[in-house]
């Protein structure tokens, strides 16, 4: 979890999650609703590298927010889009959710994380059709395509970024190492990127250790509690008491 988190923060930082933004607003651009749509877009690849959905919308929100309300989108219906987008983070893999749901109850991570992917890509999708019905209904503005070239050329900035998603799933269900060796090699690769760049440096590496401590201690807290609510659970034979009534 601490790792995920870790390369997330390093991503913003970096500024690869605006790349990426960039991107998703060239692919989407031509639609009514293009924006909308580029957000919640960008909010699933945030995913696919944190794993948390509250730092998706923490991190996208702060870019996108602003822009969406000055494209003409109602600030509370701006604010509701990126919380709904990044709510995708608890399904698509990596999800920090599936890691400690996994943690409490003896599950796979593997198996929870391959069990998540078609339906987050499905509530990405339904989400995207909902605001382009949405805006429709709005009358929210249109914008132009602007070519592949500038999808190639936002592409080539955002390589970086999408980058850490291939060597994050590609490990896991390559076989080539497991969720938390997946967790460890991104955010060496993250660092070094950034270092390579020159958008990340040792203070900002600390900034990133620190902001990642603070959300982890949280996570902590409900895992613990999550473990002495199984064990709770086991020992009193609630599980099957709510079985039987149900059934009956």
């Amino acid at each position: 979890v601490t790792r995920f988190l870790t390369t997330g923060d390093v991503r913003v930082r970096t500024g690869c999650s605006r790349n990426c933004l960039d991107m998703a607003d060239a692919l989407t651009c031509w639609a009514r609703g293009g924006f909308g749509s580029a957000t919640v877009l960008v909010c699933g690849m945030f995913s696919a590298i944190s794993g948390s959905d509250a730092a998706g919308a923490a991190a996208v929100g702060r870019m996108t927010i602003d822009r969406l309300v000055e494209a003409g989108y109602p600030r509370p219906y701006a604010c509701a889009l990126v919380a709904a987008g990044a709510c995708t983070g608890i399904l698509i893999p990596p999800s920090i959710v599936m890691v400690v749901y996994a943690s409490a109850t003896d599950v796979s991570v593997g198996r929870m994380f391959l069990a998540g992917v078609i339906p987050g890509l499905m509530a990405g999708f339904m989400l995207m059709l909902t605001i382009y019905i949405m805006a429709r209904v709005k009358k929210l503005p249109q914008g132009e395509w602007r070519g592949w070239g500038e999808v190639f050329s936002s592409g080539r900035e955002a390589g970086w970024g999408l980058m850490l998603i291939v060597i994050i799933l590609g490990g896991i269900y390559g076989g080539i190492f497991t969720a938390t060796e997946a967790a460890a090699v991104c955010v060496v690769a993250a660092t070094l990127i950034g270092f390579a760049q020159g958008k990340l440096n040792l203070q900002g590496l600390w900034d990133a250790v620190k902001e990642t401590c603070s959300q982890t201690s949280a996570i902590f807290f409900i895992a613990a509690g999550a473990k002495i609510f199984v064990a709770f659970i086991a020992l009193t034979n609630v599980a099957p008491m709510i079985v039987n009534v149900v059934s009956d």
